[in-house]
Order: C-alpha cells, then structure tokens, then sequence
C-alpha cells in the first residue's frame, strides 16, 4: 500500500477575500464556501475569516518561508557589499569588548570578596 502525499495549495489573498467576503454577507457557511471554491477543509475559510477579522488584508498574506525578522533564522556569511561585511565585523568587535569588560569585573569582584 502506497502512501498517498497531499501537495498543500497555496490561494492568492484575493481568492482568499474573495471566500471572506462570501462569508461575511452572511449567506453561506464556512463548509458551502468551501465546497463551491474547492477548498479541501472548511477549517482554511474559517482561519482566513479570523485572520482578516484580525490583521485585514495583511492576514490574507501567504507567510510560509518568509523569516518574521530580518535577525531571525541564521547568520548571513556572504554579505552584498564589504562595507556591510564591515559593519557585521565592527559590531562583533564591540559585543566581544563588551563581553570581555564584563567577565572582568567579574573577576575582581570574586577577587575582592
């Protein structure tokens, strides 16, 4: 027996409004408008109806594979100018003294007690 894979569908947000305006008027049921689009679950039209209620239009957004924060996810190691690499450089530089002035006051107060 073969497993069967499920490819997940990716809607664009205005066929997802689309399916929140139809649910908004207040006609049809999240398992109608799912049928009538072809959506698989109603579940989907009910998260996309709870998202545009909270966030609008920006809820309707496709978000997988985008990173929530440009500091999230891992290091850049290959920047797009050197004056960028400079930058990361310098910055590293000042979290190390930073971190060095702080284990050595440390170190004298464990000295001195």
């Amino acid at each position: 027996m073969e497993k069967e894979t499920r490819v997940r569908s990716t809607y664009s947000s205005e066929f997802k409004y689309q399916a929140v305006k139809m649910y908004k008027k207040g006609q049809i049921g999240y398992k109608a408008i799912a049928k009538l689009l072809g959506i698989p679950s109603h579940t989907m039209v009910q998260l996309w109806v709870r998202n545009f209620d909270k966030y609008g239009m920006v809820g309707l957004e496709e978000r997988r594979g985008k990173a929530k924060s440009p500091h999230k996810g891992r290091p850049k190691t290959k920047f797009a100018t050197v004056e960028e690499e400079v930058k990361a450089l310098r910055a590293e530089v000042a979290l190390l003294k930073k971190m060095r002035a702080l284990q050595k006051g440390d170190e004298k107060e464990n000295k001195s007690k």
